[in-house]
């Protein structure tokens, strides 16, 4: 078995090169993950976890905040609490020793060219408006990038954050099923099942793992698999689920060699009545002749005479008939 985590276009060589051996893969990819902030959400809350998300890491968590969507009625009062909360977790803009740095100077350089007006066409709301031209990235909040943009074609996997506004909810169902299927989706609002908006994302959306009023914290529960859909990988990990994922479970059946009835209906010949008691056993029946013995102890026999019975079409409403031949066992 190979267990990969990584992007989804090295997940997909991965999985070839896999399937060419014909090896299970258990992929934890990239994706897309949204936050969305809804008429409902507490956004002093909201404000302080988006960029605690998105930064963290200096961006490069697989299940960081990748873009988020705000509410028009909400976006001026969310913006000025989220950029506060920005200012102080990254003490005036600049990549501290907690959040890291990026990895290499590739990377660096490819995060910087995102940034380039021109290209994605946004507002830019904190960061360096420079980057794209000195290569020198801070954390960066961009609104409402053009959605076809660069920063929104793949996983931005660095300190960078498209936040988008949006009027109707159905707009945020269609952009995100428009996309590959995210690692995970936040929701932040009421946390009821009365809720129409989280419903929608909860019943017309797919992801690895969806979340309400939190991000990420999914992945520090046991009791949960972890792992993605489609896009962003396949197969699950983590407790219980995880150990599964990692085991190739055998099969044993074990029997003795028996020709009592109703084991005699499994062999030739085919006769109707058997065919019939067959019919009967694997429509209505799921329990072992073995298990039936276990259990039920003497009885067993009994219980075995009212199958036959009840196959063979002995018994009916009107009580047990004897006017058919005798089964051949």
């Amino acid at each position: 078995m190979i267990i990969f985590t990584g992007s989804t276009d090295k997940g997909k060589l991965v999985a070839k090169a896999a399937a060419e051996n014909l090896v299970p893969v258990i992929l934890e990819l990239g994706g897309k993950c949204p936050m969305i902030v809804d008429t409902s959400a507490d956004i002093d809350y909201a404000a302080v976890k988006m960029p605690a998300s998105a930064f963290q890491n200096s961006g490069q968590v697989c299940i960081r905040t990748d873009y988020a969507f705000v509410h028009e009625s909400l976006i001026d009062e969310f913006m000025k609490k989220m950029l506060t909360a920005a200012e102080a977790i990254t003490e005036g803009g600049k990549l501290k020793q907690l959040l890291g740095h990026v990895i290499n100077d590739d990377s660096r350089k490819r995060l910087c060219s995102l940034l380039d007006p021109a290209e994605h066409k946004g507002k830019l709301l904190y960061g360096n408006p420079n980057a794209y031209k000195d290569g020198n990235l801070a954390p960066t909040v961009v609104l409402n990038p053009a959605k076809d943009s660069l920063m929104m074609q793949n996983e931005i996997f660095g300190p960078i954050l498209p936040v988008f506004t949006y009027k109707n909810f159905d707009e945020v169902v269609s952009f995100i099923n428009a996309g590959s299927k995210p690692l995970a989706i936040y929701y932040y609002g009421t946390n009821s099942f009365s809720n129409e908006n989280l419903m929608k994302i909860k019943t017309q959306t797919s992801s690895g793992a969806m979340v309400v009023n939190d991000c990420g914290m999914h992945a520090l529960n046991l009791e949960l698999g972890f792992g993605g859909v489609g896009g962003s990988g396949q197969g699950r990990l983590h407790g219980k689920l995880g150990f599964d994922g990692c085991s190739n479970l055998k099969s044993i059946f074990m029997k003795t060699g028996d020709m009592s009835w109703p084991a005699s209906c499994g062999l030739p010949p085919y006769t109707p009545e058997k065919q019939r008691t067959l019919k009967f056993l694997l429509s209505y029946l799921d329990l072992p002749q073995a298990t039936i013995a276990k259990r039920f102890g003497a009885a067993s026999g009994v219980i075995l005479v009212i199958i036959w019975l009840l196959a063979t079409g002995r018994l009916s409403k009107d009580g047990i008939r004897f006017t058919q031949a005798k089964p051949r066992l």
